[in-house]
Parts: structure tokens; sequence; C-alpha cells
């Protein structure tokens, strides 16, 4: 369900002033707000937004207007990428098992 057309788009006062006051520096933004709502006045910087486990870069553009910050830096990971990352911990593990290994057959031989 979309929001109401009487109520202006959600930005949080504060964010904003930060925005405003930023962009005449060009810097990158790092913000928490998933649920703010990009405006004409955020379109000249550089977002980071935070996605619960790490901050995503987010460069906005006029067909982003009207969206949610949220929407553009996923907090779910998708198939592919979990099955990536699925194999790269398999791959860490058999990798610290045969050091693991290697280490203990160095101590056997530097006792004897």
């Amino acid at each position: 369900m979309s929001r109401s057309v009487w109520k202006l788009p959600f930005v949080r006062k504060r964010f904003l002033f930060d925005c405003l006051k930023m962009s005449k520096k060009k810097r990158t933004i790092y913000c928490r707000d998933r649920d703010t709502t990009f405006i004409n006045g955020l379109l000249r910087n550089t977002f980071k937004v935070y996605s619960g486990k790490a901050f995503k870069t987010v460069v906005p553009s006029f067909h982003m207007l009207g969206h949610k910050l949220g929407e553009f830096s996923s907090s779910k990971l998708r198939g592919s990428d979990i099955s990536r990352n699925i194999a790269s911990k398999a791959k860490r593990k058999r990798k610290d098992k045969s050091k693991a290994k290697s280490k203990a057959k160095g101590k056997v031989k530097g006792k004897g």
C-alpha cells in the first residue's frame, strides 16, 4: 500500500539538513534511515545505507525519486549469493584443516 497523496514524502528533518549542508561539498553521507524517501534535494549526494550488516553505496538518480533509500540497498542475500557463500566457507574450512595438519606435522618433526 502506498503513502497517501496528501502526505508529503517522509524525510527526517535532521537528515535533510545534514544532506543540504553536505551537498555543497559532495561527500558521502552515512545513514541508517532506510525509510527516507528520495527527493530533489538529495540527488547531489552519495549515500552509504546500512543494510543490517554493512554499509552499501547508493548513488541516486532521477528515476529513484519517490522511492525509499532501503529499496536500493538490499538486506537479504539472493540464492546465487547464498550458494557462493556456502562454497567459500567450505573452502576456508578445508584450508584451515590443512594448515592445522601441517602445523601438527611440523611440531612432531621438531621434537623428534
